[in-house]
Protein backbone atom coordinates (compact mmCIF):
# COMPACT_ATOMS: atom_id res chain seq x y z
CA UNK A 1 0.00 0.00 0.00
CA UNK A 2 1.06 3.29 -0.74
CA UNK A 3 -0.57 6.48 -0.15
CA UNK A 4 0.45 9.97 -2.29
CA UNK A 5 1.18 12.77 -0.18
CA UNK A 6 -1.18 14.32 1.27
CA UNK A 7 -2.31 17.89 -0.19
CA UNK A 8 -3.56 19.54 2.82
CA UNK A 9 -0.05 18.44 5.02
CA UNK A 10 -0.74 17.47 8.19
CA UNK A 11 -4.34 17.44 8.59
CA UNK A 12 -6.98 15.36 10.75
CA UNK A 13 -7.91 12.12 9.38
CA UNK A 14 -11.21 10.33 10.61
CA UNK A 15 -11.09 6.27 9.03
CA UNK A 16 -13.52 3.84 10.00
CA UNK A 17 -11.54 1.02 10.49
CA UNK A 18 -9.54 1.05 14.03
CA UNK A 19 -7.36 -1.98 13.54
CA UNK A 20 -5.95 -1.78 10.24
CA UNK A 21 -2.68 -1.79 10.83
CA UNK A 22 -0.77 -1.00 7.76
CA UNK A 23 -3.28 1.82 7.02
CA UNK A 24 -2.77 3.43 10.55
CA UNK A 25 0.78 2.89 10.43
CA UNK A 26 0.43 4.85 6.92
CA UNK A 27 -1.57 8.15 7.77
CA UNK A 28 0.95 9.03 10.93
CA UNK A 29 3.98 8.11 8.12
CA UNK A 30 2.17 11.06 6.13
CA UNK A 31 1.62 13.47 9.20
CA UNK A 32 -1.91 12.56 9.76
CA UNK A 33 -3.48 12.32 13.00
CA UNK A 34 -5.93 10.01 12.63
CA UNK A 35 -9.36 9.11 14.30
CA UNK A 36 -11.05 6.22 14.22
CA UNK A 37 -14.63 4.60 15.69
CA UNK A 38 -15.71 1.02 16.54
CA UNK A 39 -18.36 -0.03 18.73
CA UNK A 40 -16.78 -3.68 19.76
CA UNK A 41 -15.04 -2.97 23.15
CA UNK A 42 -12.50 -5.54 22.41
CA UNK A 43 -11.64 -3.85 18.78
CA UNK A 44 -11.38 -0.64 20.69
CA UNK A 45 -8.96 -1.87 23.25
CA UNK A 46 -6.97 -3.60 20.77
CA UNK A 47 -6.52 -0.47 18.27
CA UNK A 48 -5.47 1.46 21.38
CA UNK A 49 -2.58 -1.23 21.91
CA UNK A 50 -1.48 -0.56 18.59
CA UNK A 51 -0.93 3.24 19.83
CA UNK A 52 -1.69 4.54 16.48
CA UNK A 53 -4.46 7.22 16.57
CA UNK A 54 -7.37 8.47 18.84
CA UNK A 55 -10.31 6.58 19.36
CA UNK A 56 -13.98 6.88 19.80
CA UNK A 57 -16.58 4.17 20.72
CA UNK A 58 -19.35 5.12 17.94
CA UNK A 59 -21.06 4.33 15.07
CA UNK A 60 -19.79 5.63 11.51
CA UNK A 61 -23.97 6.79 10.79
CA UNK A 62 -23.54 8.92 14.13
CA UNK A 63 -20.43 10.36 15.06
CA UNK A 64 -19.74 12.00 17.81
CA UNK A 65 -17.53 15.05 16.17
CA UNK A 66 -18.67 18.53 15.34
CA UNK A 67 -19.31 19.07 11.73
CA UNK A 68 -15.92 19.71 9.46
CA UNK A 69 -14.09 18.39 11.72
CA UNK A 70 -11.64 16.00 9.10
CA UNK A 71 -9.54 16.98 6.36
CA UNK A 72 -10.03 13.76 5.07
CA UNK A 73 -12.20 10.62 5.46
CA UNK A 74 -11.48 7.36 4.82
CA UNK A 75 -13.66 3.99 4.72
CA UNK A 76 -12.01 0.55 3.72
CA UNK A 77 -13.62 -2.50 4.01
CA UNK A 78 -16.50 -0.98 6.14
CA UNK A 79 -19.60 0.00 3.70
CA UNK A 80 -20.25 -3.16 3.15
CA UNK A 81 -20.82 -4.22 6.26
CA UNK A 82 -23.63 -1.15 6.94
CA UNK A 83 -27.05 -1.83 7.71
CA UNK A 84 -27.19 1.92 6.45
CA UNK A 85 -24.38 2.89 4.01
CA UNK A 86 -25.92 5.91 2.25
CA UNK A 87 -26.40 7.38 6.20
CA UNK A 88 -22.69 6.80 6.87
CA UNK A 89 -22.01 8.35 3.78
CA UNK A 90 -23.74 11.20 4.86
CA UNK A 91 -22.17 11.35 8.13
CA UNK A 92 -18.86 10.83 6.16
CA UNK A 93 -19.66 14.03 4.21
CA UNK A 94 -20.87 16.33 7.48
CA UNK A 95 -17.81 15.24 9.14
CA UNK A 96 -15.27 16.06 6.38
CA UNK A 97 -13.82 19.46 5.85
CA UNK A 98 -12.72 18.76 2.07
CA UNK A 99 -12.76 15.22 0.64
Amino acid sequence: LRLGKYPGGPGHLFHGDPVEPVLGEQFQRHGLDACACDLSPARLSYARSLGRGRFAAARVDQLPFAGRSFDLVSLVEVLEHLEEPVAALRELARVSRRY
